[in-house]
This record gives structure tokens, sequence and C-alpha cells, in this order.
């Protein structure tokens, strides 16, 4: 992966709500929990962290590994 934005916790939902993912009611602490079913019908689930700091590059990383995202398409809907 090449070098992705630094952005907030706030910033990382709006896109992937953008992207089709839905908040589930199940949160545990100071994380969220979003799901998707992808066009193949396999349910993709990733948790953020919620944090008015910035989210650090290997966990933005993760993140979109969890939720089955290319970079490009993650910073097509980040803005």
């Amino acid at each position: 992966m090449g070098q992705l934005p630094l952005l907030n916790s706030k910033q990382v939902t709006k896109a992937l709500k953008r992207l089709g993912f839905q908040k589930r009611r199940k949160s545990k602490g100071g994380h969220q929990t979003w799901c998707r079913v992808n066009r193949e019908g396999k349910k993709r689930v990733c948790t953020v962290p919620l944090s008015k700091k910035v989210i650090p590059r290997p966990t933005l990383e993760n993140i979109l590994i969890q939720a089955g995202l290319s970079e490009e398409e993650f910073l097509a809907v980040v803005k």
C-alpha cells in the first residue's frame, strides 16, 4: 500500500458509510464495528477506533484489509 492520508475516525466512518457499510449495534468501548455484504455475498466486518485524534496509518491499512477495500476504492470516497 502507498501513503494513506492522515484521517480521524469520523472521516473514516463517513467514507465507510459512502461505500455501503452499516454500523452494527453491538460495539465495545472505544470502537465501532461496521459491516457490509459484498458482491459475492461475503460479509465484511471492520472495526474502527473512536478517537478525535488521527488514526495511525498501519491501523488504517488494517481497517481497509478487514473491509476488503483497495486503497484506491477508499481514497475515491474520502473528502
